[in-house]
């Protein structure tokens, strides 16, 4: 793909951030001899479809209880175990 079609792209997407949906357009070579035999798209054409966007997700409360019950029973646990008769 020519590097000026990339110009002024938004940036890929990572962490929280969804990147652009592109649409390529162009042809595509098949074992190419030029290329060594290589497969791609040789690309004339790029759309932004849709923009991209901040990804915003909170923490999922009942997960997060749940680890924190099994925490404080596995605490509660080893507790009574350390002090019991027969752990000696």
């Amino acid at each position: 793909m020519p590097s000026i079609l990339g110009e002024g792209l938004p940036p890929v997407g990572g962490y929280r951030l969804e990147g652009p949906l592109v649409q390529l357009t162009g042809v595509w070579r098949y074992h190419d001899p030029d290329r060594g035999g290589e497969t791609y798209l040789d690309v004339s054409e790029l759309f932004i479809v849709d923009e991209g966007r901040r990804l915003e997700e909170g923490p999922d409360w009942g997960v997060l209880a749940l680890g924190v019950l099994l925490l404080v029973t596995s605490l509660v646990m080893w507790g009574r175990n350390r002090r019991s008769p027969a752990a000696e």
